[in-house]
């Protein structure tokens, strides 16, 4: 079962669950398999009715704003380009990885 290879647990220690947790954790997948990367509900990206050439009254539309700048990401990034610069270009970075948080 996908919910519990997820949670990294057996099926049957799954099925111990409460009825109402494995209800949730389920739906959760679903959820989350149908959301694409900018947050939108990919049934209704892929429809018909997203068309660009769809001019019906129940179309679907969608605006696209930007670009911004997510400083985590860019602080990270700069980060790892300087450590591959100190450390050299053959360095072994594997398994490498960053942490961020929240600073006063």
């Amino acid at each position: 079962m996908q919910a519990a290879a997820r949670l990294g647990i057996s099926h049957r220690e799954f099925l111990g669950w409460p009825h109402r947790e494995r209800a949730l954790m389920i739906a959760l997948g679903r959820v989350e398999r149908n959301t694409g990367r900018f947050g939108e509900w990919i049934p209704d990206a892929t429809s018909e009715k997203a068309d660009l050439n769809y001019y019906e009254a129940d179309r679907i539309r969608f605006a696209v704003q930007g670009p911004f700048t997510n400083v985590v990401e860019k602080m990270a990034a700069d980060a790892e380009k300087a450590y591959r610069k100190d450390a050299g270009e053959h360095a072994n970075t594997s398994g490498m990885f960053w942490t961020v948080e929240s600073v006063d």
